[in-house]
């Protein structure tokens, strides 16, 4: 049974993706084992696919099977208010977008790699 509820940005899921060791890929191993349960947004899952397919798309088959296992669930997607609060909160659109949709989601944590997103108040 899952103890926290984890939104992770593209940044964060990236390096979980990327890289079979560190912090990133413990959450998604946490994912896995139920411990916690992992959302993303439909954004960051457009993106991560993009990223995949730019810098290595022999990898493709590798974020579908960690997203499987990981149990990533997709967020609901943020209202307008939401979407305002976070757009006056960092002042970038594409940040904002995914800002709002963590905001969305209610988690314990939003984990992120981004400074710019990681620095908001």
């Amino acid at each position: 049974m899952a103890i926290a509820r984890v939104t992770l940005d593209t940044s964060a899921l990236f390096a979980g993706i990327w890289s079979p060791e560190g912090g990133a890929r413990r959450i998604l191993e946490l994912g896995e084992a139920d411990i916690v349960t992992l959302l993303i947004s439909s954004q960051v899952l457009q993106e991560i696919e993009s990223v995949i397919r730019r810098k290595a798309p022999s990898a493709l088959g590798l974020l579908a099977i960690i997203l499987d296992r990981s149990g990533v669930t997709q967020a609901p997607d943020p209202s307008r208010e939401e979407l305002h609060r976070a757009q006056s909160m960092t002042g970038h659109a594409g940040d904002a977008q995914v800002l709002a949709a963590a905001i969305a989601a209610q988690p314990d944590f939003f984990v992120t790699l981004d400074p710019r997103v990681g620095a908001v108040k």
